[in-house]
């Protein structure tokens, strides 16, 4: 079972991911998750702000307001941005009016220590096998097997309704094509997106000859 979530910068149904309150009654309640929630680097930021280059939201009036919500309705433990450290106190002040309280901080905390605990960061680390995972175990052929069909599983397919897609008739094999144009049409950079290591073996993380279309 996944242990850790991540709630993103975008609005699902007019609220932002973080704050969401589907959060809190579907992840938690309906699924059972009990494992942490990270905001994505700024998200609890572009509640109330622009952030990061991205506009914001303005679906709270300020820092304390989305920061209570984030820990009320988003149940979110941990905040990778400034909005915890700078907004905490005010939102959970008495008769700070903001709905949340030291009780909500409590669960949250205790929902990230007990993660630490099960990984075993507070032990010695010699006792700890994740501190100690050789080189010779990064990229291994069944790793590397691992990954792809991860990415496999994970692709999401549209339905063509209406014949929307460009798709061409089925040709004399039976086989459909799709012609994928523009500027980042074979852009392997693009296509990988910026949240990855080195990739090839030069270990240059600007180097992405290895990468081949499944």
């Amino acid at each position: 079972a996944a242990s850790g979530a991540m709630c993103s910068y975008n609005a699902v149904n007019g609220v932002p991911s973080c704050v969401n309150g589907a959060m809190r009654d579907v992840l938690r309640g309906e699924w059972g998750y009990d494992g942490y929630i990270t905001s994505d680097t700024p998200a609890i930021s572009c509640v109330y702000e622009n952030c990061s280059g991205f506009r914001g939201h303005g679906f709270s009036p300020n820092g304390p307001a989305a920061v209570c919500a984030a820990l009320k309705n988003g149940t979110t433990d941990v905040c990778s941005g400034p909005d915890f450290v700078q907004h905490l106190l005010a939102a959970v002040a008495p008769g700070a009016g903001y709905g949340c309280t030291m009780a909500d901080v409590d669960a949250a905390v205790a929902r990230t220590m007990r993660l630490r605990f099960e990984l075993g960061l507070f032990d010695q680390p010699a006792s700890q096998p994740l501190w100690h995972v050789p080189m010779s175990a990064v990229r291994t052929r069944a790793s590397l097997q691992l990954s792809l069909e991860t990415a496999l599983q994970g692709i999401v397919l549209l339905k063509n309704d209406g014949g929307a897609l460009p798709i061409l008739p089925a040709t004399a094999a039976g086989r459909k094509t799709l012609a994928v144009v523009g500027p980042s049409a074979n852009d392997t950079r693009v296509i990988l997106g910026n949240y990855l290591g080195d990739t090839c073996d030069s270990r240059s993380m600007h180097d992405f000859g290895c990468v081949e279309p499944v």
